[in-house]
């Protein structure tokens, strides 16, 4: 699995995150939203009342019957389980957001990159987040799980690092 360099890896007895829980009233239409508008793809064990997405590496999100709709946040803060998808081709994404109607909660711009936080049909609170690529002169690109992860997504996609 993927360990950062000059960060000790997990307990030997931890492999790696497995799956957020997230509980809300009605599955699959959850599933539906996350596969359909989001993008992610729907694993096998789908019933009525579960079912499970792919996060990437070996993470999945696990759609639970058991919670309610929640009302619409102002701020993300307002929220104790936020979960962020991080990605590239950020302006994508947030067109895709817009014309499919998805709620916009909060819309960033960091130091080395882009986060909008938005909330899916029943009000849970999810996010999507670019960093910058690589910049010699960019301190805040410098994060070695930011390039890390921009290596592995090269690798996946079979695009050439050009940092």
């Amino acid at each position: 699995l993927l360990n950062l360099p000059g960060v000790s890896p997990l307990a030997n007895s931890i492999q790696d995150i497995g799956w957020l829980i997230l509980h809300v009233k009605n599955p699959q239409k959850i599933i539906k939203f996350y596969s359909q508008i989001v993008g992610l793809t729907v694993l096998d064990n789908n019933e009525a009342s579960v079912g499970s997405l792919y996060l990437g590496c070996t993470t999945t999100l696990e759609v639970r019957h058991g919670g309610v709709e929640k009302t619409i946040p102002k701020d993300r803060v307002e929220r104790p389980d936020v979960w962020i998808l991080r990605g590239y081709g950020f302006a994508d994404f947030q067109r895709k957001m817009k014309i499919n109607g998805v709620r916009l909660i909060n819309e960033l711009t960091l130091g080395a990159g882009k986060l909008n936080y938005y909330t899916d049909t029943e009000g849970h609170v999810f996010g999507f987040q670019e960093r910058k690529a690589f910049e010699k002169d960019d301190i805040l690109t410098h994060r070695i799980e930011d390039r890390v992860a921009k290596t592995e997504w090269d690798k996946i996609n079979k695009v050439s690092d050009r940092s």
